[in-house]
């Protein structure tokens, strides 16, 4: 009997151990389990974030692309506002320098003669407005100034009227202006320049006379005349090309060069510019 009590003890002693390693090991499975559970709803909550994240991609994506067809609409538009804001200011250059009345397809109610000869203005579709450049060279080249003035047959709007002709065959746009000097009219020409802006050109030949006795003409002359307007003032002429206007004089002991001069013609009153 005593041998059988300690049989007993030893068996329970044995097993022991056993049913406390089984519960220690459900316990860590019931531990990974639930890590296991975490890491799911976590996977899949991510998963549903990751979804969202991507719907608000593709919302913030098509809304780039929106904005990028909006700009390239934009600066279309403000291209052609600029276009358009150029013209105003070119034409807006116009009436600042002129100060006068302006017109374009418009033949001016002039007569190149005293008989009554209409001034008549061929315009070029192709005409363009000239750098100064451009237009010193073929003002160097026309030969309109070097006609004589005649009286009653050949006046101002006779060489305004061919020098205008004159530069639109060549592709330059030119204008005819009248100027108002209260109880006389005077009739010349005008450039816009892309570069320096408006111009007023004067081609009117010289008359007829005698060349003071010593001096020497140059040997290749021109008589055109850069002019300076302004309303209520003046008319002031200048030599477009000195040297070309300039006498000489041959004394044995110096030589001495005289550069033509030009009279003011009166005040203007009045502008009228034909484009």
């Amino acid at each position: 009997m005593r041998h059988y009590k300690w049989l007993i003890t030893g068996a329970i002693i044995l097993v022991l151990p056993i049913l406390l390693a089984g519960c220690v090991a459900k316990s860590e499975y019931e531990t990974l389990q639930e890590k296991y559970t975490n890491l799911q709803a976590n996977y899949e909550v991510s998963q549903e974030e990751l979804g969202n994240l991507q719907v608000d991609y593709n919302i913030l994506l098509e809304g780039k692309v929106t904005l990028e067809n909006e700009l390239a609409e934009m600066l279309a538009e403000t291209e052609s506002l600029q276009e358009q804001l150029e013209d105003l200011e070119n034409t807006l250059n116009i009436y600042r320098y002129t100060y006068g009345r302006v017109f374009s397809e418009v033949q001016p109610p002039l007569s190149k003669t005293s008989y009554g000869d209409p001034v008549i203005l061929l315009n070029r579709e192709v005409a363009v407005d000239p750098t100064w450049e451009q237009l010193e060279f073929f003002l160097g080249e026309d030969k309109t100034d070097l006609d004589t003035y005649i009286v009653d047959y050949q006046m101002c709007g006779y060489f305004a009227e061919k020098l205008h002709n004159n530069a639109e065959n060549a592709g330059i746009r030119c204008a005819l202006v009248v100027l108002n000097l209260g109880s006389d009219l005077h009739t010349l020409n005008a450039f816009k320049t892309t570069d320096s802006g408006l111009v007023f050109i004067d081609s009117t030949g010289r008359e007829i006379q005698a060349i003071p006795s010593g001096w020497s003409p140059p040997a290749d002359p021109s008589w055109d005349k850069l002019v300076t307007l302004r309303m209520g003032q003046e008319v002031i002429f200048g030599n477009l090309f000195p040297e070309r206007a300039t006498f000489t004089s041959w004394p044995m002991y110096l030589p001495q060069k005289w550069e033509l001069e030009w009279e003011s013609i009166g005040t203007v009153y009045d502008i009228e510019v034909y484009w």
